[in-house]
């Protein structure tokens, strides 16, 4: 037995009039559609659930009464012996865990809400519901993954990433479950911005929240956090989360990391990685020129550029140095830690290249610093 009870007794017509709604307890309503108590006693009959009601101390029951409409039986909802106008059939797509979320979201727009797995007595100012039957006590046991029980490990704009057990298989949106994903997660996720609800209290516009999950984690200024959902595996949901969004806007954690995944060849979310070039296209990358079409004396001088800083301890390895004819009449640029060469360098005479091949590895270690080219040109 499972007893839900608030503050106020229940006016008579939310039972018998669709769209009806009126919550005084509160400015910011979790139900505004007026029809989800309405989905949820249907739902609770046709799961064979008992449902016995308190308006007040004046007790209301319900059950079914099979009735034809041309021909074909329907089970129409019943309080107190009288037809509601509604069958069993309505929240024909309603699992039961849908109607535990109903009567206790209803419970929490009023005032002085308390949901108890036993009998509450009834009370003149409250309104009081008791649901019987195995299964839907097994959904009670379930609250804490339909309302999220749990603290948040990242607060992030729009967005609550919580870290928990039972994490893995929901959206929630202000802490209520409302979303099946098709992936399990290595988190929960639960958006605090606002989204349109359907009548069934799902997303209406799925893509709003995979944007608000999206730009949350792009803002965020957590480096662990954001290393791991760009590199999660495809097993999970975090690997199909597109940032590549124009309301998108990354923060400067993100950006950095993304970078130095480009840099260094680490696999990492495409999206990302596209929403990055969005953002920096003065770092798209020119087309490179394979090295064996290249001839060989250029290619050797390119190669004793890098042997004479290895020399000085200095090591630049090679898989970062291309050669491209993208860059117009630049000589050379440092992007996402690679460096360029404009082809035409590789005629100019060795002193020059060793030292633009420095100057371009130094664009790509902050912490060297700026390097002039003219201070570089060393007898080698």
């Amino acid at each position: 037995m499972i007893t839900f009870q608030n503050k106020c007794p229940i006016d008579l017509s939310a039972l018998t009039t669709f769209g009806v709604c009126v919550k005084p307890a509160t400015t910011n309503p979790i139900g505004y559609f007026g029809t989800g108590l309405k989905y949820a006693l249907a739902v609770l009959l046709r799961e064979k659930q008992k449902v016995t009601m308190y308006h007040g101390e004046m007790r209301c029951t319900f059950d079914t009464k099979e009735r034809n409409v041309r021909g074909q039986p329907f089970s129409v909802v019943r309080m107190n012996g009288a037809d509601l106008p509604f069958t069993i059939d309505l929240g024909k797509n309603w699992d039961l865990w849908m109607a535990y979320r109903e009567l206790y979201a209803n419970m929490i727009d009023e005032d002085d809400a308390i949901v108890a797995d036993g009998e509450l007595p009834p009370h003149t100012e409250c309104t009081t519901f008791v649901v019987e039957g195995d299964a839907f006590e097994a959904i009670y046991k379930q609250h804490n993954t339909i309302f999220l029980g749990s603290s948040p490990a990242y607060e992030l704009e729009g967005l609550e990433i919580h870290d928990d057990p039972d994490a893995g298989g929901w959206l929630y949106y202000k802490g209520i479950r409302v979303y099946k994903l098709a992936k399990r997660a290595m988190y929960n996720y639960n958006i605090t911005s606002d989204l349109k609800l359907t009548e069934d209290r799902t997303i209406s516009t799925l893509s709003d929240a995979y944007i608000a999950i999206a730009k949350g984690i792009a803002k965020c200024d957590q480096p662990a956090l954001i290393r791991q959902l760009l590199q999660a595996d495809q097993r999970h949901f975090e690997s199909t989360i597109d940032y590549h969004w124009w309301s998108v806007k990354p923060g400067e954690v993100f950006n950095q990391i993304v970078a130095r995944y480009i840099s260094s060849g680490t696999s990492f979310s495409s999206s990302a990685r596209e929403l990055y070039r969005r953002d920096h296209p003065e770092d798209e990358l020119p087309n490179v020129i394979q090295m064996e079409t290249i001839p060989m004396e250029q290619r050797r001088k390119l190669w004793a550029a890098l042997m004479f800083w290895g020399k000085l301890g200095i090591s630049i390895p090679k898989a970062l140095i291309h050669v491209t004819d993208g860059l117009g009449q630049k000589k050379g640029k440092a992007i996402s830690g690679h460096i360029y060469l404009s082809k035409f360098v590789l005629e100019m005479d060795m002193r020059y290249i060793t030292g633009l091949v420095y100057k371009l590895y130094a664009d790509t270690k902050p912490e060297i610093g700026k390097v002039k080219v003219e201070d570089l040109l060393i007898d080698t």
